[in-house]
């Protein structure tokens, strides 16, 4: 399938099978994929996860140029926070998260199964104090919002294993999570490097989704760039407009050109910022004077004005 991927011109896109401890196997597999196949590999939100990761940004992108060496066309993209977001059933074991909805909630109502479930997530060696809740959808859990899994525990007099699985067929899967596992001086190195572009990977799910949603390219700007001077102002921009419309093979778009479509966002790159926080996740970026689409207006700096002439793109 790769190979067919690689030669219509397309590219591997790859979430990693494991940012924790299996980090090392899941980024052999990828490239290893990627260079039997002969097929370009975007790995997506790169991150070192758990504490046993902190400190392996550096080994982890020389790798990725030792792979550039050998003729692998390997780039990444990650979002600037330390925390990540998922759902709560994505925590379980690989085995028990297999197939549909369906067969994953048959396996939590199995008595049996639901035992070595439970089992297996006492003994996984997570922190659960570092992941909330931060969706859920009936009243009765109301109370686990913005709580740890610990505390959920805790507050049930239960094993966080136990815990999950309640919340798991108490909800019918649909709760999500923001994880707190990553490291600052990580974040900041691979933000940096010259093969790298932001995405915000954001989910627009449960009652406080993860601020990387309103506010990642603006705290990428504000805080990463302005702040700390991680990298220059045109070296950033270029991370959020040429390389991914380049990757994505958006030959119109990315650059100001003359005969370029004229999606642009103007900013005032002494203002620039995000606002949206864990506990107010949906409030707007600050700094943004105006953003067109298509070389339509649709905000300025009264707000949204209502327009909407956006595309479905496609390469080409």
């Amino acid at each position: 399938m790769l190979r067919a991927v690689g030669e219509a011109g397309g590219f591997f896109a790859i979430h990693l099978r494991d940012y924790f401890d299996g980090l090392d196997e899941a980024l052999t597999e990828a490239l290893t994929l990627a260079e039997e196949a002969g097929v370009p590999v975007q790995i997506s939100h790169l991150q070192t996860a758990g504490r046993g990761n902190w400190g392996k940004a550096e080994a982890v992108l020389e790798r990725l140029d030792r792979a550039r060496k050998r003729g692998v066309d390997v780039t990444i993209d990650s979002y600037p926070y330390t925390a990540g977001s998922t759902f709560l059933h994505a925590l379980l074991p690989e085995w028990a998260q297999a197939d549909d909805a369906e067969r994953i909630l048959a396996r939590l109502n199995d008595p049996l199964t639901r035992r070595r479930i439970i089992t297996e997530l006492n003994v996984a060696p997570r922190d659960w104090a570092s992941v909330t809740i931060s969706g859920l959808t009936t009243r009765r859990n109301a109370f686990a919002l913005g709580r740890s899994l610990a505390e959920v525990a805790r507050a049930r007099a239960i094993s966080v294993g136990e815990a999950i699985v309640q919340l798991l067929r108490e909800e019918e899967l649909q709760v999500s999570i923001i994880s707190h596992h990553g490291y600052e001086p990580d974040v900041c190195r691979i933000l940096r490097d010259p093969f790298h572009m932001i995405g915000s990977d954001g989910i627009e799910t449960g009652q406080r989704p993860h601020p990387r949603l309103y506010g990642a390219f603006a705290r990428f700007l504000g805080r990463y760039v302005r702040e700390r001077g991680l990298l220059p102002l045109e070296e950033a921009i270029r991370k959020i407009t040429a390389l991914p419309a380049a990757r994505l093979r958006l030959r119109d778009r990315g650059t100001v050109e003359v005969g370029k479509v004229a999606d642009l966002a103007l900013f005032d790159p002494q203002s620039i910022g995000d606002r949206a926080d864990y506990a107010h996740p949906r409030r707007f970026a600050h700094g943004v004077e105006y953003v067109l689409i298509r070389g339509c207006i649709v905000k300025d700096r009264s707000g949204l004005t209502g327009a909407h002439p956006g595309l479905v793109l496609h390469p080409g």
